[in-house]
């Protein structure tokens, strides 16, 4: 979304708000703001980032019985336009689509919960995909841009629609574009971080990951960020 573009619609840039969905991550350095949307937004707009410890507000409960606490500021905006990128992951099955919103920016409590529903990789059949689009319709979402990126950051396919619609209708694209043969065992496995540098032990908490390494082998995962490891 250009913010030219809704400055043309008519809304006043004092109207238009950007906040980073981080979840219970830490926030964002200006320099990584900057790396994200780019110098002239962090110079104009107001960017801000969510907190999962105060202003939040409960607009429901999913039919699992989780309750929706969610930023009390996008709550209450009058459009709200989400985007974010499509990953594999194993709560969603893949990340992306309504796990903007939760955990995104939902309450520490809501967070809590969520990330004890059960696991499954590569599936949409999840409690907590479904609690994740459930989530997005409380709030109100009224459009989800999400964006597959190429090994240099560029991005190669973009849907824009609705959560649910948006990794459904395009499952098999997903799916092929992150699709690899797999390589026998080796005794040595060097492999980057590249989508989360400062969270290097995220990549290597899952099991198959090990499945490319001999009994005995090695796995050395590179992370490149200024900033270092940070606690989650």
């Amino acid at each position: 979304v250009c913010s030219s573009d809704l400055l043309e619609a008519g809304l006043a840039k004092k109207n238009i708000h950007f906040m980073f969905a981080v979840g219970m991550h830490r926030s964002m350095s200006r320099d990584e703001a900057v790396r994200k949307v780019g110098e002239k937004i962090v110079s104009s707009y107001h960017v801000f980032y969510h907190n999962p410890f105060f202003n939040t507000v409960r607009v429901g409960v999913a039919k699992n019985g989780l309750p929706i606490e969610l930023n009390a500021d996008c709550v209450y905006a009058d459009y709200k336009i989400g985007i974010g990128t499509l990953v594999p992951h194993p709560h969603t099955g893949i990340a992306g689509g309504g796990k903007l919103i939760v955990p995104g920016i939902a309450s520490v409590e809501t967070i809590r919960r969520y990330h004890l529903l059960p696991q499954k990789r590569w599936s949409l059949d999840t409690s907590a995909r479904q609690v994740t689009i459930e989530a997005a319709e409380m709030l109100g979402l009224n459009v989800k841009i999400d964006a597959l990126l190429n090994g240099q950051g560029q991005i190669a396919r973009l849907f824009v629609g609705k959560c649910g619609e948006n990794i459904e209708q395009n499952y098999g694209t997903i799916m092929d574009f992150y699709s690899v043969t797999r390589p026998d065992p080796a005794e040595l496995v060097v492999a980057n971080n590249y989508f989360k540098p400062s969270e290097p032990d995220s990549g290597s908490n899952y099991a198959s990951f090990f499945s490319l390494i001999k009994p005995g082998g090695q796995l050395v995962v590179s992370a490149h960020t200024p900033v270092g490891a940070i606690p989650h």
